[in-house]
């Protein structure tokens, strides 16, 4: 008895040391991927007089023109070119049309910062020029100035080197915020700035579209190449008659039951889902279910892989730790989980 209580105790903790090593691989990818998505000090030289060019998060297609308004400002007052000046620091866009009940807002902007931090903040949202509509945050409140105000620097901007001077350019933006409407005419953008005097910017830039909007086109977070990638689901039998040949059949029932019940349900999100992350995740996902039903111990890297990108870029679809990104996760962690406490037979 005490023989098998120490083989059942040692095949448990080599279980939980897998775990853990498959917990720290997901670690170091998502610090790598977080680290390939960063700006750098050279963006904030590049972006200082230029501004980035963006991009539909979604199909990786440029955001046209007449969705972006650059406003030039000089000392702590704006100036525009287009739009109606509201005082100093608050302004308002010409008006425009949604295509649907859902908007993005995307700010970004660029200038010098004196010693010392400032205090400075910054709000963008969209708001009604026509008419009676109602505009709702993220979480549903109606939105309000004194609700989104933002630092005007925060952990995503980037300085270039200090000059002699003791003042240093900067780059910075709010990220892409839905906003959820009731009437898609009569539209504006609507950006209010409270500037210290440590602050002077170069430019700032205020954009719309109906999904959302980034720096640069995401290959994962697009749909592009979405027939090529899901046509990829036809070698997942191939790779499972192959394993199935190779260790002369299944490992056991067990295997081939929660192999195969894993490799129908990625088979069948990798169809419905419209966006690369999620397929090529599937895709990964579907093949160590495959692994699995011979017992190949491949399947954990690769189940790995496959779920580290399913955490990193859920997160950035989700716009963070919410419901949707929970949804997206959470069976896949529940899966995972089990998969590397149990093994194969």
């Amino acid at each position: 008895m005490s023989v098998l209580q120490n083989g059942g105790d040692n095949a448990l903790q080599k279980n939980m040391l897998a775990m853990v090593a498959a917990l720290a691989t997901v670690g170091v990818i998502l610090l790598l991927l977080a680290r390939c998505n960063s700006l750098s000090i050279n963006d904030a030289d590049k972006f200082a007089q230029i501004p980035p060019a963006l991009y539909d998060q979604v199909t990786g297609e440029l955001i046209p023109a007449s969705e972006q308004w650059l406003i030039p400002v000089q000392a702590q007052h704006g100036t525009v070119q287009q739009g109606e000046l509201e005082g100093n620091v608050s302004w308002v866009s010409p008006a425009f049309n949604a295509s649907g009940d859902k908007l993005n807002i995307y700010t970004d902007y660029a200038g010098t910062e004196r010693r010392g931090a400032g205090l400075s903040k910054i709000y963008s949202a969209p708001t009604c020029v026509a008419g009676q509509c109602a505009i709702y945050d993220p979480y549903g409140h109606t939105v309000e100035a004194s609700g989104l105000a933002d630092n005007l620097l925060n952990d995503r901007t980037v300085y270039a080197a200090r000059d002699s001077r003791g003042t240093h350019q900067f780059y910075s933006y709010i990220p892409s915020t839905s906003f959820k409407l009731d009437a898609t005419s009569g539209l504006a953008a609507r950006v209010v700035l409270s500037l210290d005097d440590k602050h002077q910017l170069t430019w700032l830039r205020v954009s719309v579209h109906a999904n959302p909007i980034g720096p640069q086109s995401n290959f994962m977070l697009s749909t592009k190449y979405q027939v090529s990638l899901k046509a990829l689901l036809l070698l997942v039998p191939l790779l499972l008659f192959y394993e199935y040949r190779k260790a002369g059949g299944f490992y056991s029932q067990r295997a081939l039951l929660s192999g195969g019940l894993l490799l129908a349900l990625c088979s069948m999100h990798a169809l419905l889902w419209n966006i690369n992350y999620m397929v090529i995740s599937c895709l990964l996902i579907g093949c160590a279910g495959a692994l699995y039903t011979c017992a190949n111990t491949l399947f954990r890297p690769l189940f790995v892989f496959g779920y580290a990108i399913l955490v990193v870029f859920a997160y950035q679809h989700s716009g963070g730790l919410n419901g949707a990104f929970v949804a997206r996760v959470g069976l896949m962690s529940i899966i995972g989980l089990g998969l590397f406490l149990q093994k194969p037979e």
